[in-house]
């Protein structure tokens, strides 16, 4: 257990808050206060590992994309709805020795994402294609979604995000000859629902686009963005031809539909290149007034500056295109001084590799999990810090 959140999981979890504790262990009552929150804590690291701690037997039977699992032959039953990749849901089953089974009118499933692949598939080095996370980008992402609920309630925003219970280290270590060897990690998260058809991005001039739109805009002054090169259109036609690159990949053939339809978007432009907006909701988005719950954050970036259009992703319009805001628009974003988080501490690649190295001292056993914990959280006060007198 690297990190928890204990008040949460109470509060979703009855049976393991701590006078309930206290009730079913007599031993705990000759504990002081302190004593018996730690031994209360201790119950759920055991009641969190015991549940949430699986991995695919598809994961387990190969050691090419990660050193070889050590793991408990026992099988469990699991969910993967459309489209979850490396997620999975799982039903409470482990006790942690409660000698009372929980409300079953209280939560009974959990989402932990980082669980491998699903049956059938091999995994392999590619983004997104070996079925793990590494505890670094976990941490890093725990954190992210730290400041955007902090944007959400600066900024007494209706939005919320899914709420993480735990970051767990699996113990053993990715291999990627991109990102190198590392801690196997995985987020627990509160269970949740999704569009029902698995796909995430919404109909133009749907609630859904309106309600991506209105979070990018509102983390933009903050200096925070979902978008980047992965989920880009760049466009080209400075030569006879117009290459196009979608998404990191050359587009081959491209329609003539979509050519036309390009065409009349660049205007007199010669070059452009159109980052999408990339926020993923649960299945729970709102128009008055506009709300929904966030979940992932591993595509979240700081920027000094915006300097590329931006544009909402759209299922029923060319090249996934909705509404394009320009650079030199009135209405374009910038981070705004006197809230932007500091982009020398706060970019990506210096959060990875800061969270990276939390990840690295706790398996190496020079952190505790308080002391791991203390860490993120002072990262996250340094940024409120710059909003408490605006």
């Amino acid at each position: 257990m690297v990190v928890a959140d204990y008040d949460l999981i109470q509060h979703d979890f009855p049976a393991l808050a701590t006078d309930r504790l206290v009730e079913q262990n007599p031993g705990m009552r000759t504990l002081d206060r302190a004593g018996r929150t730690r031994r209360a804590h201790k119950v759920i690291d055991d009641w969190l590992v015991g549940n949430a701690a699986v991995i695919s037997s598809a994961q387990c039977v190969q050691a090419e994309v990660n050193t070889p699992i050590d793991h408990e032959s026992a099988q469990r039953i699991a969910f993967r709805p459309p489209s979850y990749g490396r997620s999975l849901i799982v039903p409470v089953a482990y006790t942690a020795g409660l000698k009372a089974e929980p409300d079953p009118q209280t939560a009974r499933l959990l989402d932990v994402k980082g669980a491998g692949v699903a049956p059938g598939v091999r995994p392999v080095s590619a983004d997104y294609g070996n079925g793990l996370e590494y505890l670094g980008c976990a941490l890093a992402d725990l954190v992210l979604k730290a400041l955007v609920d902090a944007v959400f309630e600066h900024t007494r925003s209706a939005f919320t995000s899914v709420p993480v219970y735990a970051v767990l280290d699996l113990g053993f270590d990715v291999l990627s000859d991109r990102f190198g060897r590392g801690p196997a990690g995985m987020h627990v998260r509160r269970a949740h629902r999704r569009p029902t058809d698995g796909m995430s991005v919404p109909f133009s001039g749907s609630k859904e686009e309106r309600a991506k739109a209105e979070v990018e805009f509102l983390l933009r002054s903050y200096g925070i963005t979902t978008t980047n090169g992965m989920n880009a259109l760049e466009i080209d036609r400075s030569e006879s031809d117009m290459a196009v690159i979608n998404n990191k990949k050359l587009v081959v053939s491209l329609p003539p539909a979509d050519r036309e339809f390009l065409e009349e978007l660049l205007g007199g432009r010669t070059t452009a290149r159109l980052e999408r907006i990339n926020v993923q909701f649960a299945d729970d988005v709102h128009s008055d007034p506009p709300s929904g719950s966030v979940v992932d954050f591993g595509h979240v970036n700081v920027k000094e500056r915006f300097v590329h259009a931006v544009c909402s992703p759209v299922r029923d319009r060319p090249l996934c295109l909705g509404g394009v805001l320009w650079p030199e628009s009135d209405d374009y974003i910038q981070p705004d001084p006197a809230l932007a988080v500091p982009f020398a501490q706060w970019n990506r690649q210096t959060l990875n590799d800061a969270c990276t190295g939390l990840a690295h001292r706790f398996r190496d056993r020079e952190l505790t999990a308080r002391e791991v914990d203390a860490e993120l959280r002072r990262r996250v006060a340094g940024a409120l810090d710059r909003w408490s007198t605006y």
